[in-house]
């Protein structure tokens, strides 16, 4: 009886380590822990579309315990009542923050976070060592859309922020801010995106509440613009492009395999889409990466073995979620890049170092304007000028004829197209 007894504590104490050892390990192994996120987990959230969606995603921009976030060209001077002219050099794009002025810049990067995410952003040392104010803002669970900051220059010298450079041959945005995230509840059943598409919010109250309509004329036009481009983010229904023509497509085929392994459960028909599935190309390189991962299938199967025992796993169904994912995430990438493309349409630019690239620019947006114009002038010289009107007559006509040219080399003198930027997404 005693030996029961004496057994008995030691099985309880053997039984509480165990179970002590059980929680630590699942603890330890435990895909969504509660804290801050480091970089490898925000790199992971992108492979695996969860939790913390940035497009486009460029790992470079993952570092240590966060993400540094880029400015879009959106940048509004709430001093000057109108939006920053954008100046681009051989090797850069950049702007100018006049001294004593707050600028309100839309961020670069669209953002989804899930229910269970939570962050704020921080100023970097390198902007900070110029007299930037300090960044400081909050970010809420389940935030969609891109992102408006506001930059304070409390400094008698304006500074300049690059927002891209150029390297290698390619543009590269330029990091600002960075965003510190934490998970605020280890619960995996919020971790999820929602991927879908709609009108992305971009603060267009605040927009509209300091934008002001400017006392002067010779500003109504910038006003205007600004007005414009407000009223597109606001108001944008998205199409997909060319350039991600084969999304819908694939989406379909996608709910046809996935019909075809939980209803129909036949060989043939799965077998079908998967060879369809396989034969898409040019497809950028996560979407490659998945597809594969789907039809590896049919390297190891033909029509005569069970395929479907193959594609019924639990596992395979996830693959097909996850590749569906991803077709939403080219598609929220390709949203993204029409509304940089908006913007660059509506803010003025100034080109450095580049006069005659300005000045080719500048003839092919006016060809009709300088054709009417010599038109204009060749029927004011020969066709109603007498031959006894004096020369002064003559020049005096000329010069109303030229007047609309003139005008409209003054008021477009610095403005030019600029390159769109190549995108750094995970392709």
């Amino acid at each position: 009886m005693r030996k029961q007894k004496d057994i008995l504590p030691i099985q309880r104490i053997i039984k509480k380590l165990i179970t002590k050892k059980e929680v630590q390990e699942k603890s330890s192994s435990d895909p969504f822990p509660c804290g801050k996120l480091s970089s490898e987990d925000i790199k992971n959230c992108r492979k695996e579309l969860r939790d913390i969606v940035i497009a486009p995603f460029n790992e470079e921009h993952a570092k240590g315990v966060g993400y540094n976030f880029s400015l879009s060209e959106m940048i509004y001077s709430t001093r000057k009542k109108r939006l920053t002219t954008i100046h681009h050099s051989n090797d850069s794009t950049y702007f100018y923050i006049a001294p004593h002025d707050t600028v309100l810049a839309l961020s670069y990067e669209y953002l989804k976070i899930s229910k269970n995410i939570s962050g704020d952003f921080h100023s970097r040392v390198r902007h900070s060592a110029q007299g930037l104010g300090n960044i400081s803002t909050t970010l809420d669970p389940g935030w969609t859309g891109m992102l408006l900051f506001s930059l304070n220059n409390p400094t008698k010298k304006r500074i300049k922020i690059t927002l891209a450079t150029s390297r290698n041959g390619q543009i590269e945005t330029n990091p600002v801010i960075t965003l510190a995230t934490f998970r605020t509840k280890c619960d995996h059943t919020k971790s999820n995106v929602d991927l879908g598409l709609d009108n992305p919010p971009m603060r267009t109250d605040i927009w509209n509440e300091t934008s002001q309509k400017p006392y002067r004329f010779l500003g109504y036009k910038k006003y205007e613009e600004f007005q414009k481009l407000v009223k597109y983010l606001s108001e944008n229904v998205y199409k997909p492009s060319e350039k991600v023509s084969w999304v819908d497509n694939l989406s379909e085929d996608l709910n046809n395999l996935k019909i075809a392994i939980q209803a129909d459960k036949s060989n043939k028909k799965i077998h079908a889409m998967l060879i369809k599935i396989a034969s898409y190309k040019n497809l950028p390189k996560e979407v490659c990466e998945k597809v594969n991962s789907l039809t590896e299938e049919l390297s190891k199967t033909n029509k005569t073995t069970n395929i479907y025992i193959c594609c019924s796993d639990e596992k395979y169904l996830q693959k097909i979620d996850l590749l569906d994912k991803e077709i939403q995430y080219q598609k929220l990438c390709d949203q993204v890049s029409q509304i940089h493309v908006e913007i660059d349409k509506h803010v003025p630019h100034r080109w450095k170092n580049m006069f005659l690239a300005n000045l080719g620019h500048f003839f092919r947006k006016n060809a009709f304007v300088i054709l009417a114009t010599i038109i204009s002038a060749t029927l004011l010289v020969y066709g109603f000028v007498k031959p006894s009107d004096s020369l002064n007559t003559n020049l005096i006509n000329l010069f109303a004829a030229i007047v609309p040219l003139i005008t409209s080399i003054i008021a477009s003198i610095f403005d030019s197209i600029k390159p769109t930027y190549k995108q750094n997404e995970e392709r």
